[in-house]
């Protein structure tokens, strides 16, 4: 079923318009030059029409990204084209017209192909190749701390993209490793925008000297929280209202087993109240292992068990990935998939600083 499902969500749109591209072609080629239009055939048409231009504008909106829209738009201008024109010319325009709509369908499939040929080909690397590739980078010349900066801005270019900043508040969620610092990065940048912000220290003051630095340039700058044993989260996250933006910087690829108390316990909180903010997870969303799920028998028993369960890991409407992809984006897992919301790879100078070494 789960593979039936993938397949649905991957190839269903591009197969639906093609197939009913094909049938308005036929239509059309049924219908001789002198016999006319009945009332309910063409609003049937414009019915099915009109069906498919809205299945492209919710899919580009479903995307929340600027090409997004610009596919919506296209799609609605589109729609308040095509019905006009079969209302106004038949036969030979109508077969010009639907004959259009269906070199589009076949475009549409082919992207789609084209897609998922360039997606499976795309660079992957695992955590101790992406570890190798940082100090390959930071040999030639890029520092640790610049691509730590890099990676807070692209985060903070995607909330550009989405058009939401300025929008009530940032919450960035820290931990204690690079990947808070990534996310102290972000906080900075936005507060210099004129953001709200607050930085919730999941774990304590950071403990890696990169992410300490961009620590201490926020402190005064922005509000921050620590949470300790005895945190009360609800209290604390009493404020988050619909419409903020949480930004997810706990835990980065190389995490593997539990999450800790008071990080289970965000990861929960923002998980149930997603629908209210968007979540932005920085390169995976927290409590992912970005090598993927090892699984492994129980002694005695033949089931199969994972060392990190998913519904323990934040469940992200975005995923900025850096560099490059690690082995858990690419999971076949549906549910896992799902984790990431939309994800997008960003160049934080790896490939730049390599090429000129």
């Amino acid at each position: 079923m789960k593979k039936i499902k993938e397949f649905l969500v991957d190839w269903g749109l591009a197969l639906v318009i093609a197939v009913l591209g094909i049938l308005m072609l036929l239509f059309f080629s049924s219908i001789s030059a002198n016999e006319k239009y009945d009332i309910y055939t063409k609003l049937l048409f414009i019915t099915v029409v009109v069906l498919l231009v809205i299945s492209e504008i919710v899919d580009g909106l479903s995307r929340r990204t600027e090409k997004g829209r610009r596919t919506a738009i296209c799609a609605i201008i589109f729609g308040l084209v095509f019905p006009v024109c079969i209302l106004v010319w038949h036969d030979e325009t109508g077969i010009m017209i639907s004959g259009t709509y269906l070199w589009y369908a076949i475009l549409k499939l082919i992207s789609y192909a084209v897609y998922k040929i360039a997606k499976e080909n795309r660079q992957i690397v695992t955590v101790s190749e992406m570890k190798a590739l940082e100090k390959a980078a930071d040999e030639a010349g890029l520092s640790y701390l610049e691509m730590m900066e890099n990676a807070g801005q692209r985060v903070v270019d995607l909330m550009a993209d989405l058009r939401l900043i300025g929008k009530n508040r940032a919450w960035v969620f820290c931990g204690k490793g690079n990947n808070g610092g990534d996310g102290f990065v972000a906080a900075r940048l936005l507060a210099e925008r004129g953001m709200d912000v607050k930085v919730i220290l999941v774990e304590g003051e950071p403990v890696t000297k990169d992410a300490g630095i961009n620590y201490d340039r926020i402190v005064g700058m922005v509000d921050i929280i620590k949470l300790d044993e005895s945190s009360d989260i609800k209290t604390i996250m009493s404020e988050l209202k619909e419409g903020n933006v949480v930004i997810d910087a706990i835990y980065g690829t190389g995490f593997h087993g539990t999450p800790s108390d008071n990080a289970a316990k965000l990861i929960d909180f923002i998980n149930s109240n997603r629908y209210r903010e968007r979540v932005i997870s920085v390169d995976i969303p927290s409590g992912l292992p970005g090598d993927g799920f090892t699984e492994s028998k129980a002694d005695n028993s033949n089931e199969t068990h994972s060392n990190n369960p998913v519904d323990k890991a934040v469940h992200a409407d975005y995923t900025v990935i850096f560099h490059a992809r690690k082995p858990i984006h690419v999971s076949k897992s549906f549910e896992i998939r799902d984790m990431f919301g939309s994800k997008k790879i960003v160049d934080i100078g790896i490939s730049k600083a390599l090429k000129q070494k």
